[in-house]
């Protein structure tokens, strides 16, 4: 039956096209200008994980887990550093600005590269709307002392929305898209002033957390706080699990320097290294001041919403409060920016290719970033933003962020094994590829290959 056996070849050509992978690694040409260094790619990195994880989880983990969330910054950090250095490893072999999108097409395929392109997008927009739901109810709690809140709950809650109470708020978040906007509009004016600007703020937010570490070395109150540092039934391990994924949520944003790929001085060498240093920075901060937090004053007097500005209060070290503050502030808008940025350049990554329309690829040369994707998902983030509730926004992202990560490391097994030319090897002897390449094989083979994919069945199942 041959019309029979063309519809039959037909439809395998087209599931062949899904598995389709990117050739080109890094394009010749690029609209983006380069206008990042090394220190600018440290600093993004930086600003958007010791951004609101820092400035509200941290204090939040401390009070549920007491002295134990050490533990869990330190065994999510180990964790945090092993995906860095994947994503260290493919930013040497591809430096572009898709991030996981680019690698899991130019590993896997294009629908899966498709598939996890919209899943970065619901990963990234969730983050920048929970960054900026924070930084609203931080201003209001601090500064108004929840006036904001009350107004908006009496005057503009609507009634209809009560049945889809699980998922959304009967009234609106007005200061939420306020920042949205404040964000959006600082990243399509990325200029070199701009940039500038933007590293001073996060300077001051890392001097502000070196001296919040210096005050709570010399306040250690262990009299005080010995009877607040354990959690009350250490007999499970539900603590750990928990603290490690709450952890685990405040390292996000170490693949900021990753979308910096065609905008970076030198990018296969100063990719990687901003990465890896930013990485082990933010652990050894996360772990050191969590610390000391707990050992300073008792976790269970602390306000959640405002940690350091509570602590700095009882210490009587003003102007200290409105130093941590202020730098809170700059930390949550720091990790709002981050996500934005890192939302743009995806969007223009995958238009490029021809994933999304062709217009949310646009580059203007004179802010030098894609201006409609940006406006666009303003509108929509802002108006999701409006009414989501954090808790479910917060679960989806953890899930679709953890996703990403897993494809991450599914990407590099794939990059390093897989045999695109069969090489004859020299010395065939001892081919087990765990214990031996890349110190006995010198080149993928077909055995590497199997065995890369068996690895990733197993992992998977």
């Amino acid at each position: 039956m041959p019309g029979l056996n063309a519809k039959i070849e037909k439809f395998w050509r087209f599931l062949r096209s899904l598995m389709l992978r990117k050739q080109i690694i890094v394009l010749p040409i690029s609209p983006l200008k380069i206008v990042f260094c090394t220190m600018d790619a440290v600093l993004m990195c930086l600003g958007s994980m010791i951004g609101h994880g820092f400035h509200n989880s941290l204090g939040q983990l401390a009070q549920r887990h007491g002295i134990m969330s050490f533990f869990g910054f330190g065994l999510g950090g180990l964790i945090m550093i092993t995906i860095a250095m994947c994503y260290a490893e493919l930013s040497c072999l591809s430096p572009t600005a898709g991030n996981a999108y680019h690698y899991s097409y130019n590993a896997i395929g294009e629908l899966f590269g498709f598939l996890v392109g919209w899943l970065m997008i619901l990963s990234y927009g969730l983050d920048l709307i929970i960054a900026s739901r924070y930084l609203s109810m931080y201003i209001d709690h601090t500064f108004f002392e929840g006036k904001i809140g009350i107004a908006s709950k009496h005057k503009l809650t609507l009634e209809s929305l009560e049945s889809f109470i699980d998922v959304i708020n009967t009234h609106p978040d007005v200061i939420s898209v306020l920042i949205i906007l404040v964000v959006a509009g600082r990243t399509i004016s990325l200029s070199k002033e701009s940039i500038i600007a933007t590293n001073i703020m996060i300077g001051i937010n890392l001097l502000t957390v070196s001296i919040i570490t210096i005050i709570y070395i010399f306040s250690i109150n262990y009299p005080k706080t010995k009877d607040h540092l354990f959690p009350q039934d250490l007999s499970k391990l539900s603590f750990m699990y928990e603290g490690v994924f709450f952890a685990h949520y405040c390292f996000t944003g170490y693949d900021a320097a990753v979308c910096l790929g065609e905008e970076t001085e030198n990018p296969t060498i100063n990719i990687p290294k901003s990465i890896l240093f930013a990485s082990k920075a933010t652990v050894i901060i996360y772990c050191s001041v969590s610390f000391l937090h707990c050992l300073t004053w008792p976790v269970d007097e602390v306000d959640i919403n405002a940690p350091f500005v509570y602590v700095m209060t009882q210490l009587k070290t003003m102007p200290l409060p409105w130093l941590c503050a202020f730098s809170s502030i700059i930390g949550h808008l720091s990790s709002a920016h981050a996500f934005m940025f890192l939302l743009t350049r995806l969007l223009y990554s995958m238009a490029r290719d021809g994933m999304i329309f062709s217009v949310f690829g646009r580059i203007n040369r004179n802010t030098n970033s894609p201006i409609f994707s940006t406006f666009i998902f303003t509108v929509i983030l802002g108006a999701l933003g409006m009414y989501l509730r954090t808790e479910y926004m917060w679960t989806i992202a953890r899930a679709s962020g953890n996703i990403s990560k897993e494809v991450i490391a599914v990407c590099l097994l794939i990059r390093r094994y897989r045999c695109e030319e069969e090489v004859t090897e020299e010395d065939p002897l001892n081919r087990w590829v765990l214990i031996n390449y890349p110190r006995s094989l010198k080149y993928p083979s077909k055995q590497t290959e199997r065995i890369s994919m068996l690895l990733i069945f197993i992992a998977g199942t």
